[in-house]
């Protein structure tokens, strides 16, 4: 409708052209979205794999699991036997332990 087209004002970039409700809800939203930045909710220390994990290897696999969920509780922590098909993908907030058939943990555990 031509009534519409008369409300036409410049967005933030890059949304280009819209009414003025829509560069208000852009804006206010963009402001809400910039405040929850500064907020830090369940900040996840970023861990790399190696020495904090070696002492772990040899341990049977359900004491290290449960050294890592006390001293890491905001990480996913899997076991997986040794051998077993695992996901490509790197997650920052996981932590995989592998073990062998005897239940010991064969190697440092991995993150990601």
């Amino acid at each position: 409708p031509s009534l519409q087209t008369r409300d036409i004002r410049p967005l933030p970039p890059p949304y280009g052209l819209g009414s003025s409700t829509l560069l208000s809800w852009i804006t206010s939203n963009l402001d809400k979205d910039s405040s929850a930045e500064e907020e830090v909710r369940n900040p996840v220390v970023v861990l790399e794999s190696g020495p904090p994990f070696n002492s772990l290897i040899g341990s049977r696999i359900d004491d290290a699991i449960v050294k890592l969920e006390d001293t890491f509780p905001d990480y996913v922590v899997q076991k997986i036997q040794e051998g077993s098909m695992v996901t490509m993908d790197y997650r920052v907030d996981r932590i995989r332990v592998f073990y062998d058939e005897g239940g010991m943990v064969v190697g440092a555990p991995n993150v990601g």
